[in-house]
């Protein structure tokens, strides 16, 4: 009887707690900016989201086609909506050595 009280009591916190984890897959096609981004070929590029707290994550140029991916899962709660903002960092050294970083992602994107 203690166990159906238990399970009767923690059903609803069960049923309406589900989170729900999606893959989703940030690309950057860097052969659009290359010429405005010095020593291109020792770039790297990171994402950062709101969902993962406006870290750097590094992303990957797989194949070397200039085309930069990455997958992060992205929890959410069952039957709700999310929005989701981020921006790409692009990091390199400039001719001077000085570090060189450019933000695509929008018109914030670098604020």
């Amino acid at each position: 009887m203690k166990k159906l009280l238990l399970l009767l009591a923690l059903l609803p916190t069960l049923l309406f707690s589900q989170d729900i984890m999606e893959p989703v897959t940030f690309r950057l096609d860097l052969n659009d900016v290359i010429e405005e981004i010095p020593n291109s070929d020792s770039a790297q590029v990171f994402i950062q989201t709101s969902v993962a707290n406006w870290v750097d994550i590094p992303m990957e140029d797989i194949g070397g086609n200039g085309i930069w991916r990455k997958n992060i899962f992205i929890s959410y709660p069952t039957g709700q909506n999310i929005d989701v903002f981020y921006r790409f960092k692009i990091t390199s050294f400039g001719n001077n050595g000085l570090p060189f970083t450019m933000w695509e992602g929008g018109p914030n994107a670098d604020s």
